[in-house]
């Protein structure tokens, strides 16, 4: 797997995003362990054009999964669970 990145670029992408996860929008950082490295193309390596910072969980669900197939399984949970996604949002999210 090609490896071409440094710390440096590493922080500054994090920075551009603003402590941000780039699918998500949730908050992310090293001191609570919630930054993972995403490849956004699974078949490509870490490549400055290929990566982005996420949250570790969205990491783990994408998993190997290119973004528009993973954007498209989550919507059918949406789909299938909204009232659970209503009730969700006073417990996780913002209301």
């Amino acid at each position: 797997m090609t490896w071409n990145l440094t710390l440096k670029f590493l922080h500054y992408l994090l920075s551009k995003q603003k402590q941000k996860c780039a699918i998500t929008q949730l908050p992310i950082s090293f001191s609570d362990k919630t930054a993972s490295l995403d490849r956004i193309d699974s078949t490509e390596g870490y490549v400055p054009h290929n990566v982005q910072w996420v949250h570790k969980d969205v990491n783990i669900m994408k998993n190997g999964y290119e973004l528009g197939y993973f954007a498209f399984i989550c919507g059918k949970v949406i789909e299938s669970n909204s009232d659970i996604l209503e009730k969700s949002k006073f417990i996780y999210g913002k209301h």
